[in-house]
């Protein structure tokens, strides 16, 4: 929890005092909000604990949200419920059933396959902290310049795809390109 905390609030998220009642008033479960939204972090000792109390943490979550927020405010609609259990599951189909379960709040779920070190935290809580521009490659270059080489590797041919990054860079009419692409490669 030390860790996760840290990691929160480094990217912006203050600690919220844990309410009187339910899972938030226990050792393993915490809340954090910044100006936009409001993260309920629970850890679980095992998987099976984590499936059969998701919900309830889920609808306390939900509950906490509405008592402090109108439905007017951002954060009425931006809630995450981080859920993580270092126990193993096996069956990923059951983890992304919850993950893709988006009805009430977000869900971001990790289990002992994602968890293998404390350093691994930074890489599930990513989705809900600020982009680090340190750590984006400072010299990447034209992204659509890139782009018929990598299609090249899944098959499509790199000279159809540059023809169309070519038009699209010229703010041309792509069907023209790629019809007159064709036409040449047909006469061929």
């Amino acid at each position: 929890m030390g860790e996760i905390g840290r990691l929160l609030e480094e990217g912006g998220y203050l600690a919220i005092d844990q309410p009187e009642q339910g899972t938030w008033s226990s050792g393993q479960a915490r809340l954090f909000e910044d100006s936009y939204g409001v993260v309920g972090v629970v850890v679980y000792d095992t998987w099976e604990a984590l499936t059969h109390t998701w919900e309830t943490a889920q609808s306390e979550l939900v509950e906490l949200i509405s008592r402090h927020f109108s439905k007017g405010e951002p954060k009425a609609w931006d809630g995450y419920l981080v859920l993580l259990t270092p126990s193993p599951v096996g069956d990923n189909s059951a983890v992304d059933k919850i993950r893709y379960d988006t009805t009430r709040v977000r869900k971001i779920v990790a289990t002992g396959e994602e968890l293998m070190q404390l350093s691994d935290l930074g890489s599930v809580l990513a989705p809900l902290l600020p982009l680090q521009p340190d750590l984006i490659e400072k010299d990447n270059g034209d992204v659509l310049a890139k782009l018929p080489a990598i299609l090249s590797e899944q098959g499509i041919p790199e000279e159809a795809t540059r023809v169309l990054v070519d038009a699209y860079a010229n703010q041309e009419s792509l069907m023209k390109r790629i019809d007159a692409y064709r036409g040449k490669n047909e006469a061929h």
